[in-house]
């Protein structure tokens, strides 16, 4: 058993002037800053993950101007590249969006 369920076992679930419990709200929060920081190193990896796909196309794309080429299968286009950062970039906006309405719900209450 992992210590927060023990917790749960231990300690009596107390209700609110909500009528929410608040034991329950508290493990949320808990949670919430690990999800948090998981959604933060997420966005930065992809965001980081983009721009050097964007680097490599543009660089790969003047190099086939030239002649050459630096990506070895010819079915990985620059264009391809494109895509590929685009979509990191769309779920990377996708999360920022989720926290500025989850920003905007608190700033209500």
């Amino acid at each position: 058993m992992s210590a927060l369920r023990i917790e749960l076992l231990w300690f009596p679930a107390v209700q609110n002037s909500d009528g929410e419990l608040v034991l329950s709200r508290i493990l949320r929060t808990e949670h919430a800053m690990n999800l948090e920081k998981l959604m933060s190193m997420t966005m930065r990896v992809l965001f980081v993950g983009s721009l050097v796909l964007l680097a490599i196309a543009v660089l790969e794309r003047l190099l086939n101007l030239l002649g050459y080429t630096i990506l070895p299968d010819a079915a990985t286009s620059p264009g391809r590249l494109l895509e590929f950062a685009t979509m990191f970039l769309v779920v990377v906006i996708a999360f920022l969006l989720r926290q500025v309405r989850d920003e905007l719900r608190h700033a209500h209450r």
